[in-house]
């Protein structure tokens, strides 16, 4: 990614972490966006399958809705955080279902004092 980004500055990335997040990249800043811990919410892992589709599915929808990459960003860390609680491989959760656990997490991650959020610049190389 950072390749790509110094050397394209205007390119805005997602790449998933997988039960770490997702990093967004783009001017030359890197964000990593923290993953979800489902065992806040009393849920568990069950079957990972799809994570990476209900992440993109979410994040374009929330785009789409005119949210702020990182709004959507957390949002589609949560679908897929979600969707590894269920046992069938098909169906993400529901707009109803996602913000009623977003407010949820919100509320629990606000007693944590580590970031949910950082940022890095790179050293952004014009031509």
């Amino acid at each position: 990614m950072r390749i790509v980004t110094t050397t394209h500055p205007y390119l805005t990335l997602v790449a998933t972490l997988g039960e770490r997040g997702c990093a967004v990249t783009g001017e030359g800043v890197m964000t990593l966006v923290e993953g979800v811990d489902v065992t806040s919410l009393g849920k568990k892992v069950v079957n990972t399958t799809g994570c990476g589709d209900a992440f993109l599915g979410v994040f374009a929808s929330y785009l789409l809705l005119d949210f702020p990459i990182l709004e959507a960003a957390k949002r589609a860390n949560l679908a897929g955080a979600l969707k590894a609680t269920r046992y069938e491989t098909r169906g993400s959760p529901s707009k109803a279902e996602l913000e009623k656990e977003f407010e949820t997490l919100e509320k629990v991650t606000q007693r944590r004092p580590v970031p949910r959020v950082s940022t890095g610049v790179w050293p952004v190389r014009r031509r």
